[in-house]
């Protein structure tokens, strides 16, 4: 049955006759009752009966009636879901960035996306960079999220984001360095055991080896929260990235930006070049563009 006869027998009923709703409908009158016909063929019952003034339903009509206008409310749905998703209002985001918590950038963009799209579900992945572009490849991700200090490779196209530095977090009772610097210089770490990112260690041990030393690299590990127990516990001096040093300043630790070499990383966005994204997929990219400039 055309969803249209649904329609139009629900504009009868609300106009009161067929000929008044032939009118509204811009349909001929007598095509309108063969509809009506056909609907009473389909379900074998009289839906409309002629009353004095107007057409009235009968007891099949009012069941068919009812039905119709859920029929209907249903449709209208399915297609208003259905243009939301080819919008990119809805559906199901698929992200991988690197596991960082607390992170006021990430946390900016997903809650920022989801005031604009309540009805987006989220799939998410927390991994290493190159963990993330194996999830692309796969394509069990459509976005990937990773700090880039480094090579990316040319199957993988590649959007610069939000600059961040490396900063130095350490215990205020950390017996290496006083809460009462404005910024660590890397000379200043020569002896003192760190905690960094996995994905930084290359660098760590560049700036360092620039300024004359070898680090003592007390823990390498794939998370912040990990990097960072070692702080707690004032077991290490954690090199992280934030954007700004008052980001993970607690009343324990204290956050100072690292000096005396190149500090400063970027958060790209990676997708693959040959990969169509979902709808939704690049409603998030334009979305973190605005946000970000990139």
């Amino acid at each position: 049955m055309d969803f249209g006869h649904y329609r139009n027998f629900m504009k009868i009923v609300k106009t009161g006759g067929i000929s008044a709703a032939a009118r509204e409908l811009l349909i001929a009158q007598p095509a309108l009752s063969n509809q009506i016909k056909a609907m009473e063929k389909e379900y074998g019952a009289q839906i409309l009966k002629r009353g004095a003034r107007r057409i009235e339903l009968t007891d099949a009509g009012q069941i068919l009636y009812e039905k119709t206008r859920l029929i209907c409310s249903l449709e209208e749905m399915a297609r208003d879901e259905i243009n939301a998703c080819l919008s990119g209002n809805r559906g199901t985001l698929r992200l991988g960035f690197t596991p960082s918590y607390p992170d006021s950038f990430m946390e900016g963009l997903l809650t920022g996306f989801y005031s604009l799209h309540p009805h987006v579900v989220y799939e998410i992945h927390e991994a290493s960079s190159d963990q993330i572009m194996d999830l692309l490849v796969s394509s069990i991700i459509e976005i990937g999220i990773i700090r880039t200090p480094a090579y990316i490779n040319p199957m993988f196209k590649s959007y610069g984001a939000v600059g961040e530095r490396l900063v130095a977090v350490f215990h205020k009772k950390s017996p290496w360095l006083s809460p009462k610097i404005k910024t660590v210089p890397v000379k200043l770490l020569q002896g003192v055991p760190l905690s960094v990112s996995r994905g930084f260690k290359a660098k760590v041990m560049e700036i360092c080896g620039d300024v004359g030393f070898a680090p003592v690299l007390l823990s390498v590990s794939s998370s912040r929260p990990t990097t960072l127990m070692w702080v707690r516990n004032a077991k290490a001096v954690g090199l992280v990235t934030a954007g700004c040093a008052q980001e993970l300043e607690t009343d324990g630790l204290c956050c100072r930006p690292l000096t005396g070499g190149d500090m400063s990383t970027k958060r790209s966005f990676a997708i693959l070049k040959e990969h169509n994204l979902s709808a939704v997929a690049q409603s998030f990219l334009d979305f973190a563009a605005a946000e970000t400039a990139f």
